[in-house]
């Protein structure tokens, strides 16, 4: 399945705390598991956590699930936390 499809269950909104040259500020992707826990990260969020670490920058993670059925949409905050550039 996409990371982008409206089909997946959770979508998570990744924010660096400054943008990054070619990467930008933000992205987010949708799945169908959350992480097990912050410290084994689901591959796209490990990519963003690399990604931050290496630019010194903190990110923002958001997780969100949809609590309505496909084609609708009812996004809920489900847990987010910020990764520290010592902890990335």
């Amino acid at each position: 399945m996409s990371f982008h499809s409206p089909k997946n269950r959770f979508r998570v909104e990744l924010n660096y705390a400054q943008p990054i040259e070619g990467i930008g500020s933000a992205s987010s992707f949708t799945c169908n598991e959350m992480d097990a826990n912050e410290k084994h990260p689901h591959p796209m969020i490990q990519h963003h956590i690399e990604q931050a670490g290496r630019n010194g920058v903190a990110l923002s993670v958001k997780w969100l699930e949809n609590k309505a059925t496909h084609p609708a949409f009812d996004w809920v905050e489900m847990k987010s936390y910020t990764i520290e550039p010592q902890n990335a």
